[in-house]
């Protein structure tokens, strides 16, 4: 099984590859050029594009995202784009071509329950919660 990693430089794509790469052939994409990595940008459907149609994955794992609190709060945009918009365009592409991979994206490690964080309401608070994944179901 050919299993593509999005976002293979993060905390959770790197923890991935190092469990995956045991039992499956596992290819790494950062949106830098680096040696052993796609560089694949989000944002560039033909890049998508390009990639997926040469390499017939069997599974995308979409780990990519905006992470940093602060950069996402202080600009929403930018969060939306990296965090939203690039996984749009990732199931846009893979719905244009031929090979039919499945795809497992994990959203970024930020839960969000206010409609708007910039307001400034004491009862509606954004609260942060972070999910902590139990790192004993990868020792099977």
């Amino acid at each position: 099984m050919k299993i593509l990693i999005i976002g293979a430089r993060g905390l959770l794509g790197s923890f991935l590859y190092s469990k995956l790469k045991k039992k499956f052939k596992i290819y790494r994409s950062s949106r830098y050029k680096l040696k052993n990595f796609f560089q694949l940008d989000l944002n560039n459907p033909h890049s998508i594009k390009k990639i997926l149609e040469s390499y017939s994955f069997d599974a995308i794992i979409n780990t990519s995202g905006l992470v940093d609190v602060e950069k996402c709060n202080r600009n929403m945009n930018l969060a939306k784009k990296f965090n939203s918009q690039t996984v749009k365009k990732l199931s846009m592409v893979l719905n244009e071509i031929k090979q039919k991979p499945h795809l497992i994206h994990f959203s970024t490690d930020q839960v969000y329950n206010n409609k708007n964080p910039k307001k400034k309401i004491k009862k509606i608070m954004l609260k942060l919660q972070t999910i902590i994944v139990n790192q004993n179901i990868w020792e099977n």
